[in-house]
């Protein structure tokens, strides 16, 4: 899997909630919004160099990496949408 850390740390900063309940302060949610979005950029050309750069005896490695990389992707940016839908609400 795609190292879980990261996502942990979204999951529990990112809740829904975490804005409205003002635990938080709104910039730095933001900060760790786009800092999460970076790491999902990135990951996917690191992804995108492998693939260029491996022969078939590591394809079904990289067939595995590339499945859990959408799924984090996928999870980031459901987070991160709702996150900024909170934050729209509250700065209205």
């Amino acid at each position: 899997m795609v190292n879980a850390g990261p996502l942990k740390i979204g999951e529990i900063f990112l809740a829904p909630g975490s804005a409205r309940s003002k635990k938080y302060p709104i910039e730095r949610l933001n900060e760790l919004m786009d800092a999460m979005l970076t790491l999902v950029k990135m990951c996917g050309f690191a992804i995108a160099l492998n693939k260029s750069l491996i022969d078939e005896t590591h394809a079904k490695f990289h067939a595995m990496v590339t499945e859990f990389y959408a799924q984090l992707r996928e999870k980031v940016n459901t987070m991160t949408e709702e996150m900024r839908k909170e934050i729209s609400e509250l700065t209205k």
